[in-house]
């Protein structure tokens, strides 16, 4: 009314907003209005959007403009959300190549967004803008199950106007989409329902296929058969990217998911007897026939979108196959979907410890957990006997959580008053369905049991919910806003609405006929018994209540696992979560590890990195793994340990002369601190002895880095020494300046702050020409034989020191010579070695991997590098991080 109108928001809530509901109005607009709406980042192998994007308006197209206007009409979004759907897509649209280009061109690219936070919504608004740009075929790969893949269908159905009388409706003659499935829950790729003619480019095209091996064998055929024209722009989005899509190198197609093997009839909804259900889910075979479809098209941009994607990040970025060519790591584009204002995830339910380097304390989570005593666990789980013997019952705790279900679900309905609204319980214990199939019944007992208890058994079982609704969720409702509070006697006459009939308890899985269908039944109440099915990409609407006790060893598993994610701030009290303490722990560990994989793509996007150049590292657990061995492509475990490590900066800001100028001013800030006397190590170098631990962290604490906590990252090491100074170790440093012994006039000296001495003589260093944020190396390496003192690691020690190293490296205690020159010092000892790097450096006059450090030096400032050589420890601060390793860095020149 405000926009219609052009009117105030006190003149539009005096107009149409009852007295009574005027403040609540005007504190939730006020809300909206302020809150900050985050956009997507990324890293890009063109190091931003394509050329011709720019010349693009996504007003000018047909397809975006008939979803945006549905989205606000029909759908109800509001202007600043669909603000950030359509810049959000923008970015993802941008990073591909133009479809009308008349070269070749394949790109892969990857979108990370969280459990249930939109991604679907963001490749809808994606095939709709390249359609506008002029992509001719889409072929959108979903989950595994039937359920999911019609759930995509049906989205699409409505928001692309595939089908008539259908969300936005058949599009005009000339511009409709002719759709090869449909939105029956069997209404995957049948080739005989279709005319191979379609693909040759004259008309719009999507396919909505589930990734199964026979169903991705019947659209290969079909493209052969149909010899699509080189020129014909393919667009394929894979949805659940992490899932089916990774090389595992031939191992067993679904990795074990505890100590009992799965059933892979349990993971899909095909029941036909005659198919071979390992080869038809075997992740190597599922990835190579994706491959195949991008190699059946010569212009054809792959985007995958996942909220797990530890798998995907780890893709060995070299590996090759004869047949299916490169696989599908990310090389062109890696890009974070921001959480919208409202969403849930796990850092907002759980909270998080703090992440290493950032000043903010550790993030508290919402008091909505609670706790299955250790006591139930034998009910429910098969502690303890063998699962063939197992028969699950149903302990104190899941009564309670189905009366929470049943007070949240009062509570619901009792603020949307006259209207209605879907909720639903879940309870996850087992994979496996014989155990799901046994419980549902006890469930039904329950629930009729407390229906009967509510109808007919007096003032007992409805004081005990009033007692509960009052101790248990008023108290967390008035702590997030007290406009949402409901008395009782407001839930009890909803709870008198729900159980008007009986409550039906859903078994979804692939031995039942039970369905869950929000086309059919958009306002359903009932209370969902599941597993795997139920457990990836499926939208569970109104979900209040879970009973969650089922461990996985896999963060992205686990994270999965975690229907009661999503867009759900307006009900996040009424939500309770009935878990584990283990499971909790674990969780709250998970939001730490997805803030960090998602900081640094930040970071990696700040310095210009390509999404090659980026050792991503996730953090690992004491109990819990990355993802399953068989998807960890490239990754290798590395730890945040410097212990025995010398650590350097070799990726610079060197497009950002305030960037540098502070960390020369933090030199020189450090230096003005030191002693004016120093002495000169026998390589030359100037050196200070003894110098406090403190100074070598307040140093730290200004100096700023680009670098992944893999080679150099400032915080991290500050973090570490601190640590290690608690253990008596890392009290005292060297300190050293990497300094030419003699002046080379082209490149003159660096003032250091040093008290009698003006300048020091600068060193050369030059950027790669593969990737220009990068100097390769900073340190002159020590070498195994020959001469000594001619390696910066060197710096400081005695003769003896160095030769001792050498022998012990001869007598394979070592694998490096630096190693085994780090062993070699005091454990209280530290080396920090600053090298003034002259802005005039040049490459050599044959190189042709090296740029000039700065196209204009004439007003850049000094480069300034640190190095840090820390001696081995046995009780070092360890972090472990599971890593996917870029090209080695080459030596300085």
């Amino acid at each position: 009314m405000m926009e219609a109108l052009s009117i105030s928001l006190e003149e539009a809530i005096e107009r149409v907003v009852p007295g009574d509901r005027q403040d609540e109005i005007r504190a939730r607009y006020e809300e909206e209005a302020t809150q900050v709406i985050r956009r997507i980042r990324g890293v890009s192998a063109d190091g931003g959007p394509k050329p011709w994007f720019a010349d693009w308006d996504p007003a000018s197209g047909y397809y975006w403009i008939r979803q945006r206007q549905y989205l606000l009409d029909t759908v109800g979004r509001t202007e600043r959300e669909l603000e950030s759907l359509d810049d959000d897509s923008d970015r993802v649209l941008s990073h591909l190549e133009h479809p009308l280009d008349s070269e070749p061109f394949t790109t892969r690219g990857l979108v990370i967004g969280y459990v249930q936070s939109g991604k679907t919504a963001n490749f809808s608004a994606l095939i709709a803008k390249a359609a506008d740009v002029g992509y001719r075929i889409v072929i959108v790969l979903t989950g595994m199950h039937n359920s999911l893949r019609q759930q995509t269908q049906r989205r699409l159905d409505r928001e692309l106007g595939l089908v008539e009388g259908v969300g936005v409706g058949l599009p005009d003659h000339g511009l409709r989409w002719l759709s090869q499935t449909t939105a029956e829950l069997n209404g995957d790729f049948q080739p005989g329902t279709s005319d191979p003619n379609v693909l040759q480019g004259n008309e719009r095209v999507i396919f909505v296929v589930k990734k199964f091996g026979t169903v991705l064998d019947r659209l290969i055929s079909f493209i052969e058969q149909a010899n699509p024209p080189e020129n014909v722009p393919v667009l394929i989005i894979d949805d659940e990217a992490d899932q089916a899509s990774i090389n595992t190198g031939g191992n067993r197609g679904v990795p074990q998911d505890d100590e009992d093997e799965l059933q892979l009839s349990e993971l899909v909804d095909e029941v036909d007897p005659e198919l071979d259900l390992e080869e038809e889910l075997d992740p190597s075979k599922i990835n190579a026939k994706i491959r195949t479809i991008i190699n059946l098209f010569s212009r054809v941009a792959y985007v995958g979108y996942t909220a797990t994607p530890f798998a995907n990040v780890l893709v060995d970025q070299a590996a090759e196959d004869r047949e299916v060519f490169e696989d599908l790591f990310p090389k062109d584009f890696i890009l974070t979907l921001p959480a919208g204002p409202g969403y849930v995830g796990a850092e907002r339910l759980f909270g998080r410890d703090t992440l290493d380097g950032t000043p903010e304390g550790q993030v508290e989570g919402l008091d909505v957990i609670r706790y299955v005593p250790d006591s139930d666990l034998p009910a429910i789980l098969p502690v303890e006997c063998k699962l063939e013997e197992f028969t699950p019952a149903i302990p104190e705790s899941m009564e309670m959580a189905i009366m929470d279900w049943v007070l949240a679900t009062g509570g619901l309905l009792a603020r949307v008053e006259e209207e209605d609204h879907p909720s639903c319980m879940l309870i996850h214990t087992h994979q496996r369905t014989r155990v799901q199939n046994e419980l549902a019944p006890q469930v039904q007992e329950v629930i009729s049991r407390f229906r009967q208890e509510w109808r007919y058994g007096g003032a007992g079982f409805r004081q005990r919910l009033r007692d509960r609704w009052q101790s248990e969720f008023d108290p967390v409702t008035v702590r997030i806003d007290p406009l949402r509070a409901r008395s009782f006697d407001e839930v009890e006459a909803q709870i008198d609405r729900l159980f008007r009939d009986p409550v039906r308890v859903l078994v979804l899985n692939s031995t039942t006929e039970d369905v869950l269908d929000y086309e059919d039944e958009p306002n359903i109440k009932a209370i969902l018994i599941g597993g795997n099915r139920l457990s990836r990409g499926m939208t569970l609407e109104g979900l209040l209540v879970s009973y969650f006790v089922r461990p996985s060893p896999y963060y992205d598993t686990l994270l999965q696992m975690g229907r009661w994610f999503g867009y759900r701030e307006q009900i996040a009290d009424l939500t309770r979560l009935w878990t584990t303490q283990l499971l909790g722990s674990w969780f709250r560990d998970l939001a730490l590890r997805e803030e960090e994989l998602r900081q640094q793509v930040a970071a990696a996007e700040r310095a210009g990195l390509s999404p090659e150049a980026v050792g991503y590292r996730i953090r690992t657990h004491p109990a819990m793994m990355v993802t399953a061995q068989n998807k960890m492509g490239a990754g290798r475990v590395r730890d945040l340990s410097y212990a025995g490590r010398l650590i350097q900066t070799t990726r610079f800001m060197l497009r950002d002369p305030q960037w540098l100028e502070g960390n020369h001013e933090a030199v020189r800030a450090f230096f003005a601190s030191l002693p004016d006397n120093f002495e000169v190590d026998p390589s030359g170098a100037p050196l200070w002895r003894g110098v406090d631990w403190q100074l070598v962290v307040e140093l730290l604490g200004r100096y700023r880095t680009v670098q992944d906590r893999i080679t150099f990252d400032a915080d991290a090491a500050r973090h570490y020494i601190e640590a290690q100074v608690a253990a008596g170790e890392l009290v005292h440093w060297d300190i050293a300046i990497g300094s030419l012994r003699d002046r080379d006039p082209d490149l003159g000296g660096v003032d250091l702050g040093v008290s009698g001495t003006p300048e020091f003589n600068a060193i050369s260093r030059t950027r790669l020409k593969d990737d220009p944020e990068s100097i390769g190396a900073l340190t002159n390496p020590a070498q195994k034989d020959g001469d000594i003192r001619r390696g910066d690691e060197e710096i400081g020690m005695t003769d003896d020191q160095i030769m001792r190293a050498r022998k012990q490296l001869g007598e394979e205690e070592y694998e490096t010579i630096r190693e085994a020159l780090l062993a070699q010092r005091d454990p209280a000892e530290g080396l920090l070695v600053v090298y003034p790097i002259s802005p005039h450096s040049q490459p050599r006059t044959n190189s042709r991997k090296r740029l000039a450090l700065f196209e204009d030096s004439s007003a850049a400032p000094p480069v300034i590098g640190l190095a840090l050589g820390f001696p081995r420890s046995d009780s070092a601060a360890t972090v472990e991080y599971l890593v996917n390793e870029p090209a080695a860095e080459v030596q300085a020149e």
